[in-house]
């Protein structure tokens, strides 16, 4: 079994990656845009793609961008999404998703394009153009995106209890139903304590 480790370098090389190709004019602005979002927002968020980010709609973005909470958080959990639950910020891809994204999007429409970046980035493997991680054999997928968060978690020491609410990791049980409530002000505010000063610009 090969063990997946995803380095901060290699986000950065996805990102990369993605520019040189908009660049080329193989990508058209709108989806680059799009791309980047989700690709920043899995990387500092590590909502499981296929079961969140995949899901998440434009409605949610802007409920979190325009809520009477001092911070902006998402709220995971509706219907047909991850059914553990929880909060994250919306502050990753504020600067990018809420200019372009979800100013085309309103209400229930999916606000990143999750299979379309599934399918280009089989397209360029396909053609010879994987994105390979740099500490481990393999090519990088969007399952990876969540692996970064909790891998880079550790390098940066982040609070073990607000990441598995972030992550939901082993929140199903009593103690996190019935007694855990953590509100979105003390959410973010822990998450940024430990994400705020990481930066994926190229």
């Amino acid at each position: 079994m090969i063990v997946r480790i995803v380095t901060i370098e290699d986000v950065q090389n996805v990102l990369a990656f993605l520019k040189v190709r908009f660049t080329r004019g193989e990508l058209d602005e709108r989806h680059y845009v799009a791309y980047n979002a989700l690709i920043i927002f899995g990387a500092f968020t590590g909502q499981r793609p296929y079961a969140t980010i995949g899901r998440i709609t434009a409605g949610q973005f802007e409920k979190a961008l325009k809520f009477r909470s001092r911070e902006p958080t998402l709220r995971i959990g509706r219907s047909g999404q991850d059914p553990h639950g929880s909060l994250c910020t919306a502050a990753p891809a504020r600067y990018r998703s809420r200019r372009t994204a979800s100013r085309r999007k309103k209400g229930n429409e999916i606000m990143f394009p999750l299979s379309a970046l599934n399918q280009w980035l089989w397209k360029s493997r396909q053609a010879g153009n994987e994105i390979p991680l740099s500490r481990c054999s393999g090519y990088f997928v969007l399952s990876d995106l969540r692996k970064f968060t909790e891998q880079h978690g550790g390098v940066i020491g982040w609070d073990s209890s607000n990441r598995a609410y972030v992550l939901t990791h082993g929140v199903g049980g009593i103690d996190w139903k019935h007694y855990k409530h953590p509100l979105p002000d003390s959410v973010y505010d822990i998450y940024m304590k430990y994400w705020s000063g990481v930066s994926l610009k190229i």
